[in-house]
């Protein structure tokens, strides 16, 4: 790691796998309870329920993920009583369809979300093997995107619905693996969700959302700054003299996020410095701090994954000769 880089979240994991499957329920019920929120858990096949959990935090941002057996959990008056703090929370299923009793009954498919309040009781039913992404969302975090996030609670978004076709697979790749091994900075992955859920409370301000000359502003900055190491959208909107959330926005009024042009700018940079003849001195580690990734490996998947080659390939094989 760089000096002066964030230290990576760290990721937690349990599960039932030790578990005498007589005390497995209760035990997950614990597990939950004090990870998630109070509740418990049921199942019809006791002797073959089994679950597990990872979990680990990006900015302000907690996310599970709960993979097992099919189960039943409820929380009910009493058990939000003796929770401690109030959170909003919005899942998502990774495999299977589900259903999610809170403030109303909703049928949810694979990818369709809800928002859940945990001031408030619910009941779970899930019928068969179940991948579930929970992101847990602290209340004032989440006023700062949405003026009032209780009118979204407990109703469904279809990963069909004109915004849910965003932020579906967007959330459906932040699970805690993800976020440990990514490049960008846990603020930055944390701005992108609330933004993204700005936009399906319809709070964008309409009139700038079609803004191409906002929207090149924008990433003409990212151009010019994406070998920051620390740059955030704040860092960014602070330039341009607008909100963060106006930023983040805009970007997501084109199907686009702050994230995606930031690495996007970052490769192109560094591609620029791989072929370069002025620069055939520089190491591939010096190439990749000055393109503003943290370290080399970051910046070898990418370009991997995206060419098919290594850092190292692409200027021998000087693949990019118009850069």
């Amino acid at each position: 790691m760089l000096q002066g880089s964030p230290r990576p979240p760290v990721i937690r994991y349990c599960s039932t796998d030790n578990v005498p499957w007589r005390q497995r329920l209760d035990y997950w019920s614990s597990i939950l309870s004090d990870a998630v929120v109070p509740l418990t858990v049921g199942s019809d096949d006791k002797r073959n329920f089994r679950a597990s959990l990872v979990t680990t935090t990006f900015g302000p941002l907690r996310v599970f993920r709960c993979q097992g057996s099919a189960h039943d959990s409820w929380r009910t008056r009493r058990d939000v009583e003796r929770s401690k703090d109030r959170f909003f929370h919005l899942l998502i299923s990774l495999d299977s369809s589900w259903r999610f009793s809170h403030r109303g009954r909703a049928e949810l498919q694979r990818g369709d979300l809800i928002l859940h309040d945990s001031q408030y009781e619910h009941e779970v039913n899930i019928r068969s093997r179940c991948d579930i992404l929970n992101f847990q969302l602290p209340v004032d975090w989440l006023r700062t995107w949405i003026a009032e996030p209780e009118l979204l609670v407990g109703h469904r978004i279809s990963k069909d619905s004109s915004w849910g076709t965003v932020l579906s697979p967007a959330l459906s790749q932040l699970h805690p693996d993800f976020v440990v091994g990514s490049p960008v900075a846990p603020s930055v992955l944390a701005d992108h969700v609330g933004a993204m859920l700005a936009l399906v409370a319809g709070a964008a301000p309409k009139a700038y959302l079609g803004d191409k000359r906002l929207l090149d502003r924008i990433a003409d900055c990212i151009r010019q700054r994406c070998n920051e190491p620390g740059l955030t959208a704040e860092h960014v909107a602070s330039s341009l003299e607008i909100e963060p959330v106006l930023l983040h926005q805009v970007l997501a009024s084109t199907r686009q996020t702050f994230a995606a042009e930031l690495r996007d700018a970052r490769l192109g940079l560094a591609l620029q410095l791989l072929v370069a003849p002025s620069e055939r001195g520089l190491s591939l580690a010096e190439i990749a701090r000055r393109a503003g990734f943290s370290t080399l490996p970051h910046l070898d998947r990418l370009i991997r994954r995206r060419y098919g080659y290594s850092a190292g390939d692409l200027r021998r094989k000087d693949l990019f000769p118009g850069c």
